[in-house]
């Protein structure tokens, strides 16, 4: 499905550039990757929590929520300006909003799919996320090595979390 490419690609994006750009950024490798690592809590406790509010406000609503909550934080992780615990508390929601959206995406397919598609649905949109999981960590290497500022980074990683919220 678009939305888990799109959600995949974004995710893997951030997270396997985030450390490296926080470091050459002037922050300590201390700092580097405990700021990263922030990202993967985010998405534990988003999965928890966003798994028990999704009863009551809906799989496809939570996760447009969630995503757009990612590409907003996303937008504004790169700003020069920003303080250390606003980029903290920044990364945390795009971990709430990127990382959760996996398992919710696998829920919402096995409602859609009747029975006998059920796991041949659930694994092509997996498929096809591991696409984004691949391309996602690619496209961040290359506009790296055109030496793009960590703010014009940061916004292109918002347009994948963007798009998963416009198709969901």
């Amino acid at each position: 499905s678009t939305t888990s490419f799109m959600n995949v690609l974004g995710a893997y994006f951030v997270s396997s550039w985030l450390p490296t750009l926080l470091r050459g950024a002037g922050h300590s490798t201390r700092v580097a990757v405990l700021v990263g690592t922030t990202m993967q809590v985010g998405g534990a406790i988003g999965t928890v929590v966003l798994g028990l509010v999704q009863r009551k406000v809906g799989l496809v609503r939570l996760l447009a929520g969630g995503f757009a909550t990612a590409a907003a934080s996303l937008a504004v992780m790169g700003s020069p300006s920003l303080p250390l615990p606003g980029l903290v508390a920044a990364v945390m929601l795009v971990g709430v909003g990127l990382l959760a959206g996996p398992p919710m995406l696998n829920a919402l397919a096995a409602t859609w799919y009747p029975t006998d598609l059920r796991s041949t649905g659930v694994g092509a949109g997996l498929g096809v996320g591991r696409l984004g999981a691949i391309l996602g960590p690619l496209v961040a290497s290359e506009l790296v090595a055109r030496q793009w500022s960590m703010e014009g980074l940061f916004r292109v990683a918002a347009v994948p979390a963007l798009l998963a919220t416009v198709v969901a």
